[in-house]
């Protein structure tokens, strides 16, 4: 009963704490990620004018990067906006403004890339402002207040933007009210059972997840009531913590959390020889928990390297006896719990990255067609149609990143795999690195439709259409591609399809494997 008290009295100072801190600003976790957001934008700015003025590998990578990091930010907002959203019934003036703000970055960014090469300091520097000044609730920076349509586009976006994140109240009541009812009902609610239904559809994996996961439990309980110690759950908690289901990588979880805890132990195991046990602990490990939120970031095992010593020292604090016994079988408990989840999580379960990573790639080639398609329809006459022509680009480009960012994210967790599962993983890069390249060639092209270019002649459109339908494995195999037809933008897009065909029949681990060659520049 104690223990249950005192675990009440902490849970509730922890809450108190955020409460007050929330009382001061509720909204700061909202305002860092705009804030952040937009700071990922003036990023991007400078790699794309060092890029376009002199291609070289580290200018290039340097853009690859900002536009990754920045499509990455841009999906965790919509996912938290949407998120905030199902919790309420009506619309809110904070999600139609961040609504906005989120559709601008996706313009700005469209229009950054497409500038590659042209002069984007004074944008970044706008953008930086605009990032510090929204962070620390400051006045709308003054060289972003004027939205003149003569402008670069760039910067007229830029002003835009500085617009939708520094509204006044007026503006926003009628911008709020001019919205028509069902004009965000599909994106940010639907009906209660339709709400029910889609978070209990399951698919296979999370099946195949959970089964893992309860076996494994249960193996882990079994085995803890068979060895000694007060502290018997650390075994099926360390199953449960290696098997979390985040679809991350098992064995490397596994070895990460073994290796930190070793370390940790023998950390916890000198602390105690040199400091005597009693109130001397409470430093040590305040000293610890301020290095823990660092080491979050670095890696899971230098984060269990100083948490493990952590938790040693707290229960050697109220509990009599040695601190060796609790650190051995901490150790023990960890490994023997990793070993449960490598063996029977992993090691027993058929596996095959090659077929994984074949059909996300093929899913996000699918939603970088819709992307390409988009882009090359014929020029609506009207301005509702151009309009409409507009909102279609903006928002097929951000699906096809969002699906590029969830690539990455799996090919990350497929190539920390052991040989020779991590190999295959890793031969699918340079296919990954041509759809990415392709995303930006296209995005290059739409920003010149969006702002009025012709479009390709229909033959030429279909052909770039039917070779991604190929790729993607929903078309006719196509004929070999022929590349660049024309020296013009919608030529780098046939250029880089062509290239991403030529890789992937020549990938190591397929039938006709040869040496690849070198990536094409990207310009």
């Amino acid at each position: 009963m104690a223990g249950f008290i005192n675990f009440l009295a902490g849970a509730g100072f922890v809450a108190a704490m955020l409460g007050i801190g929330a009382l001061f600003e509720r909204d700061r976790p909202e305002r860092r990620m705009l804030s952040d957001i937009v700071g990922m934008l003036a990023r991007l700015a400078r790699a794309s004018e060092a890029a376009g003025k002199a291609p070289t590998p580290e200018n290039r990578s340097q853009m690859i990067a900002a536009r990754r990091a920045l499509a990455d930010a841009t999906k965790t907002a919509y996912a938290t906006l949407i998120e905030k959203r199902s919790h309420g019934r009506a619309r809110t003036r904070y999600t139609l403004r961040t609504a906005a703000v989120l559709s601008l970055v996706n313009q700005l960014s469209m229009a950054i890339i497409a500038a590659r090469g042209s002069e984007m300091e004074a944008t970044a520097r706008q953008l930086d402002a605009i990032a510090a000044a929204y962070m620390t609730r400051a006045r709308r920076p003054s060289d972003a207040a004027s939205d003149d349509s003569g402008a670069h586009e760039p910067d007229r976006l830029v002003a835009r933007l500085a617009a939708a994140m520094w509204p006044s109240s007026s503006a926003a009541d009628t911008a709020g009210d001019a919205l028509p009812d069902t004009a965000h009902d599909a994106v940010f609610s639907a009906g209660l059972v339709k709400r029910i239904a889609r978070r209990l559809v399951l698919g296979r994996e999370v099946v195949i997840s959970a089964v893992r996961l309860s076996l494994c439990m249960g193996l882990a309980v079994a085995v803890s009531r068979q060895i000694p110690g007060d502290h018997s759950y650390w075994l099926p908690m360390t199953v449960a913590i290696v098997l979390k289901p985040d679809f991350g990588s098992v064995f490397l979880r596994a070895i990460h959390r073994s290796l930190g805890t070793l370390v940790g132990v023998a950390i916890a195991l000198s602390l105690a020889a040199v400091v005597p046990k009693g109130l001397a602990f409470i430093p040590v490990i305040m000293v610890l928990c301020a290095f823990i939120p660092y080491a979050v970031l670095r890696s899971y095992a230098v984060m269990v390297t100083f948490l493990t010593p952590v938790i040693l020292l707290m229960i050697d604090l109220v509990a009599p006896g040695p601190a060796a016994s609790y650190d051995i079988q901490r150790l023990a408990d960890t490994i023997a719990g990793s070993v449960i989840a490598l063996i029977f999580g992993y090691l027993i379960w058929p596996r095959s990255q090659e077929k994984e990573l074949g059909k996300a790639f093929a899913d996000t080639m699918l939603k970088v067609g819709a992307f390409l398609a988009a882009a090359t329809v014929p020029k609506p006459e009207d301005e509702t149609g151009l309009a409409q022509l507009r909102q279609t680009l903006l928002s097929s480009e951000f699906t096809a990143s969002r699906a590029l960012s969830d690539l990455r994210t799996v090919l990350g967790r497929l190539v920390a795999e052991p040989p020779p599962a991590g190999r295959e993983a890793a031969s699918w890069f340079p296919a990954v690195a041509g759809a990415e390249r392709l995303s930006d060639a296209i995005t290059v092209y739409a920003e010149g439709r969006r702002l009025g270019d012709p479009p390709p002649d229909a033959e030429r459109a279909q052909r770039a259409q039917a070779a991604l339908a190929a790729i993607a494995g929903v078309g006719k195999p196509a004929d070999e591609a022929n590349g660049r037809e024309k020296d013009d933008h919608f030529g780098e897009v046939e250029a880089e399809i062509a290239w991403i065909r030529s890789y992937l029949k020549r990938r190591p681990g397929t039938k006709q494997a040869q040496p690849t060659s070198p990536e094409p520049v990207l310009r």
